[in-house]
This record gives structure tokens, C-alpha cells and sequence, in this order.
């Protein structure tokens, strides 16, 4: 991950400063970075000249920009798996983040478009800040979705993991008054994922077992079926994330809603 310095001249809601602060801590700088209509887009066609009919949608973490798929081997393991589904690596910045304007950006820029293009099977997936964002955009539209793969996903701080233990655990748990965009709403969404029933969208789950999210990875590990969740050695950082990417690709994993 790179270096970076916090940047504390963000405006940004109350809601997210726990989270702008913590990824801010993770990039290099203070300069923010563009706010693009359309979003960047990396293509990578499963074979050349030929369009898959599924596609993966990918966003990095906030220490990285979208090309880092490709340098860290997340491409090259996707094609030597003979993974059946184009890639597309979105600039999903944490900009897009602090402007609320992450999920319109991804349905207008990047799924809609996929879907006049003829995907008909579409997956969304990230890195830590990446992971929430696909969450994010889940919320609201899970049924553009045949599935999410979550790769260490920031899915909570450490008050929003208090609250739930205060309250006696992820089922007792039922705030009010959510505000969009607040981590709260997305354990909302997922605390309705069960073992044994098959859920509307399908989320594999892939972590580091010292990762320092890891009290909120195993909580939404413990609500999906085992062979969803694919844990390695390691922490918040790319060498456990290209092992588990690898692992993931290799299972075969993409498939579509009927």
C-alpha cells in the first residue's frame, strides 16, 4: 500500500468522516483526485475480439487507482483460470465517495452500459473501500447483480461493531433513522443473509486471517455459506489479496441468475 498522509480539508457528511479519515490515511496526499463523468474503465476481454456474455466489475481500495489489477496479476490469473467473464477495473475513487455519488456513477457508467453492450450475467466486486462500494451499489440495485465478491471489504468502524455488540448481536441489532451511505445501512442489508437459504444475491467473502477488519469479515462470514468464505494468512495487503483472488478465479466461481 502506498504512504500517505491524512487529508482534513474534505467536506464531507458527519456520517462518513470515520470512514474518509481512515482511507485518507491510505493515500498519498492531500490532492484530490478527479470527479469523472463517465468514470475510467479498463477493459479486459476474457478472449480477444470477443465479448464474454458475464462480466466482473472491479474496484480497488483506496491506496490504489484501477489499473492496479492488471499490475498486481489479478488479470493474469483471471485468464489462466480460464475465468468465463470480461473484466472491467472502474476508477472508483474515494472522491465518488465523499460526494456521495459513487452508486449513481456506477449504475449510469458502468452497469447500465454493460447491459446495452449485451452482458446478461454482471458481477460486482473490490478491495476494502472498493468492497463498500459494491455494497453500496448493491443496496439499491441487487437485482442489476448475479453476484458480489468481496475482498477484505471496510464494512464497519469500530462504534458502528459496539452498537451491534450492545445490542446482543448482528439479529437483535435494528437501528433507526440510518442516513444513506452510512455502513449501518449495509449491515441492515446483510444481516438478512442466513446459513442454509439461498440468498437473492450471491457474496463470496475472501480475507486475510490477521486483517484488521477482521471482526467484521467473520460476522458477515458467519451469515453465508462456507464455501463462500476463502481465508489465507496474511493482513491488509496485496500478497494475501492476489492468493485469494487466484483461489477464487480458479473455482470457477461466475454464474449467472437464470
Amino acid at each position: 500500500m502506498r504512504a500517505a498522509q491524512p487529508c482534513f480539508q474534505c467536506n464531507i457528511p458527519a456520517h462518513l468522516a470515520s470512514i474518509v479519515l481512515l482511507f485518507a490515511m491510505l493515500i498519498s496526499g492531500c490532492a484530490a483526485l478527479p470527479i469523472k463523468i463517465p468514470m475510467d474503465q479498463i477493459e479486459y476481454p476474457a478472449l480477444p475480439n470477443q465479448r464474454s456474455n458475464a462480466l466482473v466489475i472491479l474496484m480497488a481500495g483506496a491506496g490504489d487507482r484501477y489499473d492496479a489489477f492488471e499490475k498486481y496479476g489479478y488479470i493474469a490469473a483471471a485468464r489462466q483460470a480460464g475465468l468465463n467473464a470480461d473484466i472491467l477495473a472502474v476508477d472508483a475513487h474515494y472522491g465518488y465517495f465523499t460526494e456521495l455519488t459513487v452508486r449513481e456513477r456506477l449504475h449510469q457508467d458502468v452497469v447500465l452500459p454493460a447491459k446495452a453492450r449485451g452482458y446478461k450475467c454482471i458481477w460486482m466486486g473490490g478491495i476494502s473501500l472498493g468492497g463498500f462500494g459494491s455494497l453500496i451499489y448493491a443496496q439499491k440495485y441487487a437485482d442489476q447483480l448475479s453476484g458480489l465478491v468481496l475482498i477484505a471489504p471496510y464494512i464497519g468502524n469500530r462504534g458502528t461493531l459496539a452498537e451491534i455488540e450492545a445490542a446482543g448481536g448482528l439479529d437483535a441489532w435494528n437501528p433507526a433513522n440510518v442516513p444513506d451511505y452510512d455502513e449501518r445501512q449495509l449491515w441492515l442489508m446483510l444481516k438478512k443473509y442466513q446459513p442454509g437459504v439461498t440468498p437473492a444475491l450471491p457474496i463470496h467473502l475472501l480475507y486475510g486471517e490477521s486483517d484488521r477488519f477482521n471482526p467484521f469479515h467473520k460476522m458477515l462470514a458467519a451469515r453465508l455459506e462456507k464455501t463462500k468464505v476463502r481465508t489465507v494468512d496474511g493482513g491488509h495487503d496485496w500478497p494475501p489479496w492476489q492468493a485469494l483472488w487466484a483461489e477464487f478465479v480458479a473455482s470457477n466461481p461466475i454464474t449467472c441468475k437464470p
